[in-house]
């Protein structure tokens, strides 16, 4: 009976082929339609996963600020981008020139523990996860901290610098555990995960599959790095971002893909996608809907105690996708808030 009385109240009111896109695609149910977000509260979802060392979760929110607002925010305050990657508050974080450049790293320190196990790495037994190549470069320095943690970001520096020349091709192969892992290849099986991008948002997902180096069509695109705390350790991470924009009866959506390059610790490869439809743009009463989904392939889930890890990253990361969604609703309409009054001085 209670089932019957929530499925006979009105559905929100919103965009029809957003919210046919979250029940075709992700998973959203009338009920969550008619129900859970109206209350206000961001709407979580544990999505079906494919692998041992999977996690994906999803989150809808409602913003009440306009889309171009959000995103010149995205572009202006790089830690909107690692809050929605790992639902973590960044503890630092910084762009990439193009091309990159030495002085984008300077703020990046390392752990002690990495900079004591780095000259030591041995492919099959390192504890940051770094090609080969890069390990037989790291064990002919001499130790020291300075020189360590400079190497290292030289390294990461041509790494990053041969990915935006020639693409997925060159992406690294993690040889820190046998066998090793091709991020290419994490990192196109998690965009298989979300096919459905091929026929929504055609461009964004051609590149994403075969990035070259080269510009992609109708997409701006730029990257970014930042290290936040995940489990035991701070994880740092580059991000390439791509936006898409579109319009789609006659509402303008705009499709954000986050891909990992690059990880030091527990990430084999992870994907975020957010997809943005402006409800209304009105300065006094804009709306925006978010859907924010995060894929990811962790290597911290693949050990004999995988099972029990698993239940509580789940659990970690539905609570972490709501706190992310909620945040993020309050700083931004927070600081849309604030323009609008000094604009009316």
């Amino acid at each position: 009976m209670v089932a019957g009385v929530a499925s006979s109240q009105p559905p929100i009111a919103g965009p029809p082929e957003f919210f046919q896109l979250l029940q075709t695609h992700v998973g959203v149910t009338d009920h969550d339609l008619s129900v859970t977000l109206p209350t206000g509260r961001a709407l979580t979802l544990l999505l079906p996963v494919h692998e041992k060392g999977e996690i994906a979760v999803a989150g809808v929110e409602r913003l009440r600020v306009p889309l171009e607002f959000f995103l010149n925010v995205f572009r202006e305050m790089p830690s909107v981008g690692p809050t929605l990657e790992r639902g973590q508050e960044a503890l630092v974080f910084g762009e990439f020139s193009s091309p990159p450049r030495e002085p984008d790293l300077q703020s990046l320190v390392l752990r002690q523990d990495d900079i004591h196990a780095l000259p030591r790495c041995m492919p099959g037994d390192c504890s940051v996860k770094l090609s080969a190549r890069m390990m037989d470069q790291l064990r002919e320095q001499a130790p020291g901290t300075t020189r360590i943690e400079h190497v290292f970001r030289d390294l990461i520096l041509q790494y990053l610098s041969q990915y935006l020349e020639q693409g997925n091709s060159v992406m690294m192969t993690y040889a820190d555990k046998l066998p090793a892992i091709r991020s290419s290849d994490e990192s196109r099986t998690l965009l298989h995960s979300v096919d459905w991008l091929s026929q929504a948002a055609p461009p964004l997902y051609d590149c994403l599959e075969s990035f070259s180096g080269n510009s992609c069509r109708q997409i701006e695109s730029f990257v970014y790095w930042f290290s936040a705390t995940f489990g035991l350790k701070p994880v740092f991470s580059i991000t390439h971002v791509m936006i898409y924009r579109t319009l789609r009866g006659g509402q303008p959506w705009v499709f954000i893909a986050l891909k990992q390059v690059y990880a030091d610790h527990y990430f084999d490869g992870s994907l975020g996608l957010a997809v943005l439809v402006e409800q209304s743009a009105g300065p006094t009463n804009p709306a925006l809907w978010i859907l924010y989904l995060n894929r990811s392939h962790t290597d911290a889930l693949k050990g004999w105690l995988g099972p029990v890890e698993r239940i509580i990253a789940k659990h970690r990361s539905s609570t972490a996708m709501q706190r992310t969604l909620l945040d993020l609703k309050d700083e931004l309409e927070r600081r849309y808030l604030t323009l609008a009054e000094s604009s009316r001085r």
